[in-house]
């Protein structure tokens, strides 16, 4: 609507209104907007200014772009606001508000229109120019901008200096951009970049690495260090002896090239490890596994060594493989296993062999499935009776194991150093030739997963095999570290007790736990007592249970332990009525667990073939420190203390010093010795019994052993008369 103005001058002002707000503009700059928009169609609001724009065809120079702060260069098309003098590019114009970016994919980036305060006025990350105009900006205000001109960069050029990713080239000339820079240097020779003088350089934004044009220095960002790291020639002649690779912990041999930080000093890496993909299917995981770095020591879940640096990495299923293990390893299948076994050399933490092995080396090569933590010996499965290796003319015949008395040391004809005598071998009895079967594992590996042929396949019998003293002396010295870290432990508590205690307490007032029910002592009251008790006896060590003269007995298999044959009944009772006693050990390693479990079981035994009456304060405390000992290790032990404070208070109730002459306690310590030779008769009768199983068993093989029937009939009726003969003459009569 056009009116009159209010104002009354020489000659009459008319003014455009709007009839429905207050917007008011002058006839003039009215007359002007209609000029400039004569014969134009489109009119755009946009975020940049607050009156629509309008397209417009720029004839010549318009000044800078409101967008962009470049100059408007005509003939050309462009938008704008006529009577606030405001324009802008077409192309900035029509630029997304809001772009997904490959210098910044964690978010996207908004077209920012606002303008910084000049104090606060953010850096390109692209170019490292200030950006004074508008920018793209992180949507998540991450402090990311990047120029106009910048967010079309694109990296298209490969940089000598730096193969891992492809760098753009900045030429703040060629983009008419301010040269107004951050203070960035050169990632390869150190210098400034100068932007003052505008000089083109390479940048690689991913890594936030720069580098001059002429500089061509090979240098990586590799995600397992802060700092870029230098690629060296290490030309060296001489080993590195104190140069160790980060990722596998391994010697920065001379010759191969590797990496290293120039601002660390010491940090080293392996040009192979440097190239190592980040993520990996591997057949003994089903998830993908990630390649990370990790300075706390972890176990491989393959050959369950403890190591750091480099690992593949599950972290749904804490998952850890080394570097060694990633590498494909033979299969073999075994029928007395679901899956396919992997072969591997050496398995570390002493793990068991869950086959009918009693025998332990280093040699010993694992079958193992790491799927369901099955471990067996390559020797404990079906080996070929023969083989043929190219070092011997003759077949060489498969031996449980080979010793002979006259010689002290026994060697292997093929590598012609020591073997040990208890390991089966490959012998030519006609030449006297031994292949220890370390030289032969390769030709076995053939035998069993190719024909053989008519070879048939046996089991060795490892009869003298493993004992509970090779059990402890299998330990590595980690484990036995931890037994004494335990110990110490256990020693440091009593210290602080003692401290606590009067001299006084050093004689045991035995009223103090003959009126106590054994679930009112608290743990904190038996330590009092145990603390009591090596006062009173000068004689007791803090080195737990002696085990010298008790451990010669072959081990057995039991419950995935290995036990040795008088303990196995006692620890099936106790995996029976207790369940996994090292349930909540999962920290331990295989030996470690083992050891923990026969030190239970003595102390079981020990209190099992132990009259109360009889017992002392010295083997009390014994009993209670191995069962620390246990307790610390993480096994179940809550049972064994528990009847330990039984015992404590059926032996305090009596005063044995002041009764020990009376005839009542005389009877009964006679008692006790008819008790102990009813149990040592009843232990020969069992044992009597068992033999006659085996008897009974070797009749019927002898019996069924014979060619025909009309043979095996006679035995039988031979074997039927002599059961008669074996009966007692008065049998049935009475």
């Amino acid at each position: 609507m056009i009116k009159p103005s209010d104002q009354k001058k020489e000659k009459q002002i008319y003014e455009f209104c709007c009839e429905e707000c207050s917007f008011v503009i002058g006839y003039g700059s009215a007359a002007m907007l209609m000029q400039c928009q004569e014969g134009n169609q489109e009119h755009i609001k946009h975020t940049c200014h607050e009156h629509p724009l309008t397209l417009i065809m720029m004839k010549e120079d318009y000044g800078p772009c409101k967008l962009c702060d470049v100059i408007i260069r005509g003939p050309t098309y462009g938008y704008g606001c006529s009577p606030c003098e405001f324009y802008v590019h077409k192309s900035c114009f029509e630029l997304p508000h809001q772009v997904g970016h490959h210098f910044h994919p964690s978010h996207f980036l908004v077209l920012e229109t606002k303008r910084f305060d000049p104090e606060n006025i953010p850096y390109c990350q692209a170019c490292g120019s200030l950006c004074r105009g508008f920018r793209y900006q992180c949507s998540a205000y991450c402090a990311f901008s990047l120029h106009i001109e910048c967010a079309s960069l694109a990296p298209n050029i490969k940089y000598i200096g730096h193969t891992q990713h492809l760098v753009i080239r900045i030429d703040h000339v060629d983009m008419d951009i301010s040269s107004q820079g951050r203070g960035w240097a050169c990632n390869a020779c150190g210098f400034d970049i100068d932007h003052q003088v505008a000089a083109p350089f390479l940048r690689c934004v991913e890594c936030d690495l720069n580098f001059h044009e002429e500089c061509d220095t090979e240098l990586i960002k590799h995600f397992s260090h802060q700092h870029p790291l230098v690629l060296c020639d290490n030309e060296e002649e001489e080993t590195n002896d104190d140069k160790f690779c980060y990722a596998c912990n391994k010697l920065i041999q001379a010759g191969p090239a590797a990496y290293i930080c120039n601002s660390c000093k010491s940090c080293y890496l392996h040009k192979s490890c440097s190239e190592l993909p980040r993520r990996i299917q591997h057949r003994l995981h089903k998830h993908v596994l990630t390649l990370v770095y990790t300075a706390a020591s972890r176990q491989c879940k393959a050959c369950c060594k403890y190591f750091n640096g480099f690992t593949y990495n599950c972290s749904t299923c804490n998952f850890y493989l080394d570097l060694d293990c990633v590498s494909p390893r033979p299969l073999l299948i075994f029928r007395g296993h679901e899956h396919k076994l992997t072969i591997f050399d050496k398995l570390y933490s002493n793990q068991m062999c869950q086959g009918s092995c009693n025998f332990t080396s280093p040699n010993a090569y694992f079958l193992r499935c790491v799927k369901c933590d099955f471990n067996i010996h390559l020797w404990c499965i079906p080996l070929p009776e023969t083989i043929k290796h190219e070092s011997h003319h003759h077949s060489l015949i498969l031996a449980d194991k080979l010793a002979n008395d006259d010689y002290e040391d026994e060697v292997c004809d093929i590598c012609e150093e020591q073997r040990d005598r208890r390991e089966c071998a490959y012998y030519c009895a006609e030449c006297d030739f031994v292949a220890e079967f370390s030289c032969v594992r390769s030709l076995v590996l053939v035998c069993l997963k190719e024909n053989r042929g008519d070879v048939p396949l046996r089991v060795v019998s490892k009869e003298a095999g493993l004992t509970i003293k090779d059990c402890f002396a299998s330990l590595t010295e980690e484990e036995n570290k931890k037994i004494e870290d335990i110990c110490m432990d256990i020693d440091k508590e009593m210290e602080q007790v003692s401290g606590t205690l009067s001299l006084s307490s050093s004689v045991i007032n035995t009223s103090d736990f003959s009126e106590k029910a054994p679930n009112y002592y608290s743990d904190e009251t038996l330590l009092q007592l145990m603390v009591t008790l090596r006062r009173s006896y000068n004689s007791i060590s803090s080195l737990g249970w002696d085990y010298d003269g008790v451990d010669e007995q072959k081990v057995v298999n039991v419950g995935g332990f290995k036990i040795s044959k008088k303990l196995a009944p006692i620890l099936e009772k106790l995996l029976s009525k207790y369940g996994d006693l090292a349930d909540y050990a999962l920290s331990l390693s295989s030996g470690l667990k083992n050891d923990f479990v026969i030190r239970l079981c003595e102390v079981v035994q020990s209190m099992y073939t132990t009259v109360i009456m009889e017992i002392s304060g010295e083997l009390i405390f014994n009993w209670w420190y191995e069962l620390k000992i246990v307790q610390h290790g993480g096994i179940r032990t809550d049972f064994a203390f528990n009847h330990l404070k039984s015992i404590v208070q059926c032996h305090y109730t009596i005063d044995h010093e002041r009764d020990k002459d009376s005839d009542l306690y005389q009877l009964y310590v006679k008692k006790v010795q008819h008790i102990r030779e009813i149990d040592e008769q009843t232990a020969k009768l069992e044992e009597h019994k068992k033999q006659l199983e085996e008897d009974n068993k070797q009749i019927e093989n002898i019996i069924s052993s014979h060619p025909n029937e009309k043979s095996k009939r006679q035995a039988e009726s031979l074997s039927s008369a002599l059961e008669l003969e074996m009966k007692k003459a008065g049998e049935g009569l009475l």
